[in-house]
């Protein structure tokens, strides 16, 4: 099961995400995608419902708008742009040298869950440009600690 283990500041959960087209998505599950991909500073945010991203990250990636949805906020109601992705997370392999000695090289590799995500479109806070919402969180095991660690697997 993949999993990532990171540090929070006892108040926020941050880490960078790629976002993916379903298009780039199929193309990493074939070995031929035109990486790396970008990668995004996120927001965990077990109290947002959905997943959000801002309409410049949306951009970058070359998401087009799928209609508009209703979405809720502190200020009230509006409707939002939304759009179809995955979401990708950077994790570290270790994998053994083949020079016959027993040593480790270590690379990155793009874990992309496999759900769709129907994000909203939000502006965002100052240092992020994508909100990860329950839907995104609730596919995996999200474990936060006391000691200033979380780890997150699918």
């Amino acid at each position: 099961m993949p999993t990532i283990w990171l540090e929070h500041n006892k108040t926020q959960l941050f880490l960078n995400v790629a976002i993916l087209s379903s298009a780039d998505l199929d193309a990493l599950e074939k070995g031929v995608f035109k990486g790396p991909p970008q990668m995004f500073r996120a927001l965990v945010d077990t109290g947002a419902t959905v997943t959000c991203l801002t309409a410049s990250t949306a951009a970058k990636v070359g998401l087009l708008p799928g209609g508009k949805l209703r979405m809720s906020a502190a200020n009230g109601a509006a409707y939002r742009n939304y759009y179809l992705f995955h979401v990708g997370f950077l994790l570290k392999v270790d994998l053994p040298q083949q020079d016959g000695a027993n040593s480790i090289s270590h690379q990155w590799h793009i874990h992309a869950v496999p759900a769709l995500i129907q994000g909203a479109e939000f502006n965002a806070g100052p240092g992020f440009d994508v909100l990860l919402g329950m839907d995104m969180i609730s596919i995996g095991n999200l474990i936060v600690g006391s000691n200033g660690q979380y780890s997150w697997s699918w």
